[in-house]
């Protein structure tokens, strides 16, 4: 989790009316932090839990000592030790782009892509899915990836061989997974993104399970920063934006709703606490009502990557997720 800092283009060590430059259209409250600072990330999960989230689903490119990947998975450990002294659970979100990254720099082998990841994943059953905070979905730990961009369909019995988990990919099954993770689909604009969602609730009812999502916005700074082409932008529309995928996730009924994102600054999703008011619309949707107030008899598990999980005593309640970037 963290900002996005020096790209080529933004000098976070330059200030402008008191602000670092940084890679995102928006600006944290606390302004540019690092991911693995105890008091930083002790206030997310506090944030977090008081919002009413139930965990975070920690977006994750791997352990190996390529870009930033090592420096990511470390700060994946110190926000998985503070969301469990949170009393929050948590799932792993992994980014298969990254391996072609592997190869080139010599850390997997070129025929050996699906053996690593099978390795990989093995290594990931041991340290995490048996960690009793971790989420699962009928008695299965569960575990999203990010495409798959790279591997397909084919790949994915050897690399899931030995393994136990509910499997998600984006927007869909993929011809392999348990089913599908919602989230926002910028390719073409805002009307098409919202047409993919209801698309994707529909195409859900086919699968084994899904991950439901809601988002705020898509408020991106790829193009500027000169990382790729600019997204057609989505904007908060008054915060109807956020209103309107979360109910369509509650009215899904899946066991978990994924809130896109807490802090992917870059994407400009966050509902981490930016001082803009943009930040009203979206926190008022994610608070749970408080005590003796009347509740909604269906309840589910937000997560807003970072997340939550449902465990099979929920009896069809689902939990409310935020997804987390763990960047240094």
């Amino acid at each position: 989790m963290g900002t996005a800092l020096d790209d080529g283009h933004f000098k976070p060590e330059d200030q402008v009316a008191g602000k670092r430059s940084i890679a995102s259209c928006h600006y944290p409250l606390i302004g540019p932090y690092d991911s693995s600072d105890p008091a930083v990330l002790e206030g997310q999960v506090l944030q977090m839990k008081f919002t009413g989230l139930d965990g975070v689903i920690i977006d994750w490119y791997g352990k190996d000592d390529v870009y930033d990947y090592a420096i990511n998975h470390r700060n994946t450990e110190r926000i998985i030790e503070a969301i469990t002294r949170a009393g929050l659970k948590f799932a792993i979100c992994w980014e298969d782009h990254t391996i072609p990254n592997l190869v080139k720099f010599g850390q997997v082998r070129a025929s050996g892509e699906v053996a690593y990841a099978n390795s990989l994943m093995k290594w990931v059953q041991a340290k995490w899915f048996s960690m009793p905070n971790y989420v699962r979905v009928n008695q299965q730990p569960v575990w999203l990836i990010f495409g798959p961009q790279y591997f397909k369909a084919g790949d994915w019995s050897a690399i899931l061989a030995g393994v136990n988990a509910a499997t998600f990919g984006v927007m869909g099954d993929h011809q392999f997974a348990t089913g599908g993770f919602a989230r926002p689909v910028p390719q073409h604009g805002e009307g098409a993104s919202d047409t993919a969602l209801a698309s994707f609730y529909d195409q859900a009812k086919t699968w084994k399970g899904f991950v439901a999502g809601a988002y705020p916005r898509l408020n991106e700074i790829y193009g500027e920063a000169g990382v790729s082409a600019s997204h057609p932008q989505f904007g908060d529309r008054q915060g109807s934006t956020f209103r309107n995928t979360l109910k369509m996730a509650l009215r899904s009924k899946s066991p978990i709703v994924q809130i896109a994102t807490w802090n992917d600054w870059g994407e400009g999703t966050v509902i981490e606490p930016p001082p803009e008011s943009l930040v009203t619309g979206t926190s008022r949707c994610c608070r749970r009502p408080a005590p003796g107030r009347r509740k909604r008899s269906f309840r589910p598990t937000f997560a807003s990557r970072i997340g939550s999980s449902t465990s099979d005593k929920d009896g069809g309640t689902p939990h409310f997720w935020t997804k987390c970037v763990a960047h240094r």
